[in-house]
This record gives C-alpha cells, sequence and structure tokens, in this order.
C-alpha cells in the first residue's frame, strides 16, 4: 500500500505492492487529506510497486494538476521498470520528473 512521511514542506509517500483500484482509492483519500492541509510538494517513492493500474496512474495525474494549480510539484523516486514499463505504454513517461533517489527528488529546485 503505501506509507506517508513529510520531510519539511514536502510529503513523501512510498507505495508498494499493487496500486490497484482499491489501493487507489485509499491513496485518492490519503492525497485529498495531504493537499487539502497545505502540501503542494509531492514525492512518491516508487521503488516497491509492483503493478500501477490506470486507477493508480489517474491518481497521480491527479495530484500533480491539484499541486501545480498551487505553484508545486509531483515527483517520481526510484522509479522501477515495471512503473516506467506501464508509463511507457499510456505515453506518460514525460509527464513526470523522475529522480534515483527521495532525497534527490526532494533537494531539486527546478
Amino acid at each position: 500500500m503505501f506509507d506517508i512521511t513529510k520531510v519539511g514542506d514536502v510529503a513523501v509517500i512510498k507505495l508498494s505492492g499493487r496500486v490497484d483500484v482499491q489501493a487507489a482509492l485509499e491513496l485518492e483519500k490519503e492525497m485529498n487529506n495531504i493537499l487539502s492541509s497545505g502540501f503542494n510538494k509531492i514525492v512518491f517513492d516508487m521503488n516497491d510497486v509492483q503493478h500501477l493500474s490506470s486507477s493508480g496512474i489517474r491518481v497521480l495525474i491527479s495530484t500533480l494538476r491539484r499541486t501545480m494549480s498551487n505553484n508545486g510539484w509531483v515527483r517520481l523516486a526510484r522509479v522501477n521498470q515495471a512503473v516506467k514499463k506501464i508509463l511507457k505504454l499510456v505515453e506518460l513517461e514525460n509527464l513526470f520528473t523522475y529522480y534515483e533517489n527521495v532525497d534527490d527528488a526532494i533537494k531539486d529546485v527546478k
């Protein structure tokens, strides 16, 4: 599923396992809480994701749109090959910025 930590003004969401319809619904609720509480900088740690469904992709895109409308961002860290392949298949690989680790994603000032 997912674990959330906060590093300064950045929320780090470590996803794991299958991000299917049920997991995406729970993640979406949690992302609504995080974004409503004022966080607009999000890092998704994708290292342990085994599968990313269309529902999971929808949550990533929705989070990206909401953060960008508040001058924030979404970054993907430690994206494994399975997730990269899925994002490439749906032609979204260029929508997100990828980082080798969470610290680099947090510290990048782009």
